[in-house]
C-alpha cells in the first residue's frame, strides 16, 4: 500500500501575480513538491489578478482571514515558510506543526520589539534555512544554506554575443530600491544605447516619467511582465543584463537566469 506523503503548507506573503525572486521561488517550490506527490497548499496575502487567476495544480488561499489561516495550518502536516512573515506564520503560536523557514533576505534593523521577539520565538522552534551564506551569517539561528535555483530547460544561451542587436536589459520588480532609475540615468550618458525593462511594479509610472524628462523615452522600452520563455528570448537579444539594486541583494535569482 502506497504511503501518503506529508501535506505541505507553503506560506509566502507575496506570490503570483506579484513579481520578484521571492514569488518565483515559492511557485517553483510548490510545483516541485506537488510533482513529488505531496498535497500542497499556498497561503499568501497577494490578491488574485483582476483578470483571471492561473489554473494552479494546488490550492492557493489568498488574503486569509483568521479562520482561513488556522484551518490551513490544521490541514498541514508540515509548514514551509518562504521567508518569515508574522502575518502568514502566526498560527504556529497556537497550532504546533513542524516548521521550516527558508530565509530569503535581510530582516529590518528597525523592527519593532514585539515583532522581533515573536520572530525570534518562532525561529527558535523551527528549522532555519538561508538562501545564501551572508543571510545565514546574519541570522541568530541558521541550520544550513539552500541556494535558489532556476529553470535551465528554459534559460539558455542561444545567440552569439556579437549577434545580439540590443544593448541593456533589466528584469525584475519595478521598485525604487531596485535602482532602475539609476540605470535610466546612466543610459542617458551612453549615446546610441538602448534599454529593455522587463517587469512591473509600484515605481513604473515614475520610471516612465524619468525617461521622458531625460529625453530617452525612445531608447527605453517597458515591455511589462513576461513568462520564462519570453524572457529567455529577450535575453538572447541583448548584450548586457544589469541588476542595479540599491541594497545588498541576498541572492539575486535573476543573475542565474541571465
Amino acid at each position: 500500500m502506497k504511503q501518503e506523503k506529508p501535506r505541505v503548507l507553503l506560506t509566502s506573503y507575496v506570490f503570483w501575480p506579484s513579481l520578484g525572486g521571492l514569488e518565483l521561488v515559492a511557485e517553483h517550490l510548490a510545483r516541485g513538491l506537488q510533482a513529488r506527490d505531496h498535497k500542497v497548499e499556498v497561503l499568501t496575502f497577494t490578491p488574485a489578478p483582476e483578470v483571471g487567476d492561473r489554473a494552479w495544480p494546488f490550492r492557493v488561499t489568498r488574503r486569509p482571514g483568521l479562520r482561513d489561516s488556522l484551518a490551513a495550518f490544521r490541514r498541514a502536516d508540515v509548514v514551509i515558510s518562504r521567508h518569515l512573515s508574522l502575518r502568514t506564520c502566526w498560527p504556529v503560536l497556537v497550532i504546533r506543526r513542524p516548521l521550516i523557514i527558508w530565509h530569503a533576505t535581510w530582516y529590518p534593523e528597525d523592527e519593532k520589539f514585539i515583532a522581533r521577539t515573536l520572530r525570534r520565538w518562532i525561529m527558535r522552534r523551527a528549522t532555519n534555512i538561508a538562501n545564501s551564506q551572508p543571510i545565514c551569517s546574519a541570522l541568530e539561528y541558521c541550520d544550513g544554506v539552500v541556494h535558489p535555483g532556476y529553470d535551465d530547460s528554459r534559460y539558455r544561451n542561444e545567440t552569439p554575443w556579437d549577434m545580439r542587436p540590443r544593448s541593456f536589459v533589466y528584469i525584475g520588480r519595478l521598485g525604487l530600491e531596485k535602482g532602475v532609475d539609476l540605470l535610466i540615468r546612466a543610459l542617458a550618458a551612453i549615446p546610441g544605447a538602448d534599454l529593455t525593462v522587463i517587469g512591473s511594479g509600484p515605481a513604473e509610472a515614475q520610471l516612465k516619467s524619468e525617461t521622458k524628462k531625460l529625453g530617452v523615452s525612445d531608447r527605453v522600452n517597458f515591455v511589462g511582465r513576461k513568462d520564462a520563455n519570453e524572457i529567455n528570448a529577450l535575453l538572447n537579444q541583448h548584450k548586457v543584463m544589469v541588476a542595479p539594486s540599491r541594497y545588498d541583494e541576498p541572492f539575486g535569482t535573476v543573475a542565474l537566469e541571465g
